[in-house]
């Protein structure tokens, strides 16, 4: 194995077919006492701690009385997703899972770098039989940030498979992952479908960019 491939699942692989904001503010409401509303569109590229972070802020709540709840906050919210969106469909973008097979049949390793729960990325990847595709991955219990996020894949990609940034490929469909990827010097491709456009995304650091992944990726042409 001489690659590996970490993917921002959501909105580069699948997505949720309807609108899932109200599980957001429900687990606000247990952690927090607080009725908020959210529209999670406004916060797509940021983890889920840094969405908590600027939805409580804006509801007047310091940053340490948000601190000391965040880790709870974490904890509800797959329980919150799962009482609002189980029943729901998951959309897999298309060329996805085309994509993991192509990567699986050239014994690249996949992995997962995202800001949601592990358990909501889970969720919504068996809603799609999509998870055996990935072996190790990092997640919004391992930071706050893109990069914290990003660089603890990359501490376990070293650790599993032997391989450095150098040597990963980012799937995102977030200028702030896209960036965070570059500067931790992995190639970047970025997936248009989200609110970012492909110049939008090239701007911010991908090496290429897509409207959709049933354009392979030309870096997996050369391998």
């Amino acid at each position: 194995m001489e690659k590996f491939a970490l993917f921002d699942a959501n909105m580069a692989l699948v997505k949720d077919a309807k609108d899932v904001s109200r599980y957001f503010a429900e687990s606000i409401m247990n952690i927090y006492g607080m009725i908020v509303s959210v529209n999670l569109a406004e916060y797509q590229g940021m983890s889920a701690k840094e969405t908590a972070m600027e939805i409580l802020k804006k509801n007047g709540l310091k940053e340490d009385e948000i601190e000391e709840r965040l880790d709870r906050l974490l904890e509800d919210l797959p329980y919150s997703y799962y009482n609002e969106a189980w029943s729901d469909r998951v959309l897999v973008i298309d060329g996805a899972e085309r994509l993991l097979g192509s990567l699986r049949n050239k014994d690249i390793g996949i992995g997962m770098a995202t800001g949601e729960p592990q358990r909501i990325a889970k969720m919504r990847l068996d809603k799609v039989k999509l998870s055996s595709y990935f072996s190790f991955g990092s997640y919004a219990e391992d930071g706050i940030s893109p990069k914290e996020i990003i660089n603890t894949a990359l501490n376990r990609a070293s650790a599993e498979l032997g391989l450095q940034s150098d040597e990963g490929i980012l799937f995102s469909a977030f200028p702030r992952f896209i960036s965070a990827a570059r500067e931790s010097g992995m190639y970047a491709v970025g997936v248009a479908g989200a609110r970012f456009s492909t110049a939008e995304l090239i701007s911010a650091g991908a090496n290429e960019a897509a409207q959709s992944l049933k354009e392979e990726p030309k870096i997996l042409r050369q391998l």
